[in-house]
């Protein structure tokens, strides 16, 4: 070994290990809330296309029931509605309306809202054709 040189040995310094470790932990405070924020609106989303897709679906429901469905606020809040959405999801409709036995849709309106946000849904007469209000 030569004069003036010194033995290191190979490896990292506790320094660059704490910067390491901050340079990460700021990137993950900075990306965190919105991949969040994807995950709650991608979890909402879904709701939001099971629940087109029930409504969809009532008239062949009332047809092979063969009687009429109504739907209503109480309807929805009973023991087993004809729409259903998960618990941390609330469903109400703006006015009460029929899907009659033979699958003809009456207009509605329905809303879809969680702690964070409400969307409307409309319904279309006479096939029940929902979609999302802007």
């Amino acid at each position: 070994m030569a004069v003036g040189t010194s033995a290191r040995a190979p490896g990292f310094t506790l320094l660059e290990m704490i910067v390491v470790l901050a340079i990460l932990g700021l990137t993950t405070a900075i990306v965190a809330p919105a991949v969040l924020r994807g995950i709650d609106a991608w979890k909402r989303r879904g709701e939001l296309d099971a629940l087109i897709n029930q409504v969809r679906g009532l008239p062949a429901e009332a047809r092979s029931a063969g009687r009429t469905l109504e739907i209503s606020d109480e309807v929805l809040a009973g023991e087993s509605p004809p729409l259903t959405v998960a618990p941390e999801f609330r469903l109400t409709t703006k006015n009460p309306w029929k899907v009659r036995h033979n699958g003809v849709c009456d207009s509605a309106e329905l809303q879809l809202a969680s702690e964070s946000r409400e969307v409307r849904i409309a319904v279309d007469a006479p096939f029940c054709d929902a979609h999302v209000v802007p």
